[in-house]
């Protein structure tokens, strides 16, 4: 006995497809019974049936001269027959005489049907799936024409033709039946005058009740107003839904007037024709999911606030100014954060990030990574190492979430900028002479890809020069290139020659996408003051040119000059041998000495080439060594120590009188 292809016979794509259609069953079908009685009228066969089948079973939903039992059960074995090898195929089987054909000689259902000759097409639905056969069996032998096969092919049509006005019915009959008592507003307008044809009881509670046929104008004057009326008439002409996000609406209730807010969508309904011929209104109350929406953006605007700084750091070598603007009523908060955070011997940390995403997961996870950054600038690291550890947090408390980040040191003994980006807008630089250029020399990946390493860029920072750091919310429009935006803001930086607070105003105000305000905006502004002072000597360090005395007898020298006190002066010396000393022994030569004054402050560094970095220790009571640096920590205000590009630098500075 041949046997159809088990895999077709139990694909689970069939058999949910076979379920969609309510087949198989055992059930009579009235209309498959008549195209099973046409079938056999239009072959002149005996038997016609409309197979549908399962993994297990073949279900006659329609059939036509069967014997008993089959007449009345309408079922047989899955593996019997000819339909299940006509359907795993998915091809026309036609056999002129099956008692010929010795691989069907113990087929069961021949001699349960009576069957010597047999024609079967596969009924096929639009995705390609073989759900059952349409077949006529003769009970003598036959030669099927082609035009035998075609009838088969026209009422196979007419099959699917049957199942699909079937199940559109039974939907209908569905959704209406939920509509009515769905707690959503649901109506549906007819025609020119837009006549009301459905409403269920939640529409009539809001907009009154109405007489089926009255057109919605005349029952409900609310849906009268021009964004309704607008609404309506657009989804007729465009054919394509149209959604009000919120509208309030106001209706009487038991105890007088109620406000609500609902989120209504018009889906135009068409006809067998393909024309729209109605409008189904849905109306969605939103009302506590707006007030909470409220309530929780003001409290995420809080929070985000309050994990921004107050009032940004001020150091006397830059003017800073900065602006974050939450985005329009109906952005939600999102992770922009900017920040200045001052740093060992003068230096200044520059910060702004970008947490990808709204909400309060994205503010909660940029107030996790302004911590960290403030956290990791105590450590005075390189900008492209800081970032590398921002890029290991992220990967820890936000993995699913992409942060862009410019960290920038500037240092005004050297008068240089060192920054690093983590795949964020590049920073914008203004030169005293108005002309403006990107610095994208130090440009890595968003941090959170695993995409490192990380570069620093230097550049040197003359004073009256302007360095702004922004994100995207100031830049960005939706299906613009985003380099557009970027070049707007540069125009606008090189003609204002304001302060800093009224250019940051400016561009607010003149920036299209800051007045649409669609996205959270941070924007940082720093310029090198140029009426900022210092004064600074630098003695070069070696093994064979310079000892502990030479670098004493340097600061004493520069210390008179600058007329530092005595007193402070001896503390500064002992400071100055206590760190040269240490570069000397410890340090890799070369290195240099440097001592400088500015804006009330002394401050002695020492740099040479070994990058590990010193740490106080405990000495033992009778340790000759190991005390230099707890003597630097007892004579200086503050020290510290940190990498460079070609090792290290200690450093300590002294309050100078204020009479210098």
């Amino acid at each position: 006995m041949a046997h159809p292809d088990e895999a077709v016979l139990r694909d689970p794509a069939r058999l949910a497809a076979l379920r969609r259609v309510n087949a198989p069953g055992t059930r009579p079908n009235e209309a498959f019974d008549r195209l099973a009685r046409l079938a056999a009228k239009l072959l002149h066969a005996p038997i016609a049936l409309v197979n549908f089948i399962d993994e297990e079973h073949q279900c006659f939903q329609g059939c036509f001269g069967l014997e008993e039992p089959w007449a009345s059960t309408r079922r047989m074995p899955a593996d019997w027959g000819f339909c299940p090898i006509t359907l795993s195929s998915g091809k026309p089987v036609l056999f002129n005489d099956v008692r010929v054909l010795p691989q069907f000689r113990d087929d069961p259902a021949i001699d349960n049907l009576g069957i010597v000759a047999y024609a079967g097409i596969p009924l096929i639905d639009q995705d390609g799936r073989a759900l059952g056969t349409l077949c006529v069996i003769d009970s003598r032998p036959r030669y099927w024409t082609e035009a035998d096969l075609q009838t088969l092919h026209d009422l196979a049509t007419t099959i699917f033709s049957e199942i699909t006005l079937r199940e559109y019915a039974e939907e209908q009959a569905r959704l209406l039946e939920a509509f009515e008592h769905a707690p959503s507003l649901v109506a549906i307008l007819r025609g020119r005058e837009r006549v009301i044809t459905m409403a269920n009881a939640a529409f009539v509670r809001v907009f009154g009740p109405f007489q089926q046929g009255t057109p919605a104008r005349q029952a409900w004057p609310a849906l009268s107003d021009e964004e309704f009326r607008g609404c309506v008439d657009q989804a007729y002409r465009s054919g394509e839904p149209v959604r009000i996000p919120e509208k309030t609406v106001l209706w009487k209730g038991p105890d007088g007037t109620v406000q609500g807010c609902f989120t209504f969508v018009f889906s135009p309904l068409r006809a067998a024709s393909g024309d729209v011929d109605g409008v189904l209104i849905v109306g969605v109350d939103v009302t506590e999911q707006t007030r909470a929406r409220e309530e929780l953006r003001e409290t995420a605007l809080t929070l985000q606030q309050s994990l921004l700084p107050g009032r940004l750091y001020q150091p006397d070598s830059l003017e800073i100014a900065g602006r974050y603007l939450p985005g329009s009523p109906d952005a939600a908060v999102s992770g922009d954060w900017l920040d200045v955070v001052p740093l060992g011997a003068d230096r200044t940390a520059l910060v702004i990030g970008d947490v990808m995403g709204q909400g309060v997961h994205a503010a909660a996870v940029m107030g996790q990574l302004r911590s960290a950054v403030r956290a990791y600038a105590r450590l005075d690291l390189p900008p492209s190492e800081v970032l590398e550890l921002l890029d290991g947090v992220v990967q820890e408390v936000a993995d699913d979430q992409i942060v862009t980040c410019v960290y920038a040191i500037y240092d005004p003994a050297d008068g240089v900028l060192c920054y690093a980006s983590a795949g964020h807008l590049p920073p914008l630089l203004v030169n005293p002479d108005h002309t403006v250029h990107r610095l994208e020399l130090a440009h890595g990946a968003p941090l959170g890809v695993k995409a490192g390493p990380f570069h620093s860029g230097r550049v040197e920072l003359r004073p009256g020069t302007t360095v702004a750091l922004y994100t995207d919310g100031l830049v960005e429009e939706r299906g613009q290139d985003i380099d557009i935006g970027v070049e707007v803001l540069m125009k606008i930086l090189g003609n204002h020659r304001g302060d800093l607070q009224q250019t940051c105003d400016r561009i607010l105000k003149e920036l299209p996408l800051a007045n649409q305000q669609p996205d959270d905006i941070a924007l940082l502004l720093f310029r090198v003051s140029d009426t900022w002072r210092q004064r600074q000597a630098v003695l070069p360090l070696s093994t064979e040119m310079v000892s502990v005395r030479d670098a004493r007898r340097f600061a004493e020298s520069c210390l008179r000059t600058w007329q530092v006190p005595e007193p402070l002066a001896r503390e500064v010396v002992v400071v100055v041998s206590e760190l040269v000393s240490n570069a000397l022994q410890h340090g890799i030569i070369p290195g240099e000495l440097r001592l400088r004054e500015a804006c009330g402050q002394l401050y002695v560094e020492v740099r040479d080439a070994n990058p590990t970095i010193p740490h106080l220790r405990p000495a033992e009571p009778l340790e000759e060594k190991g005390r230099g640096l707890r003597l630097v920590e007892a004579l200086s205000q503050r020290w510290g120590a940190r990498r460079t590009e070609t090792g290290k630098s200690v450093w300590c500075q002294f309050p100078l009188p204020r009479v210098l």
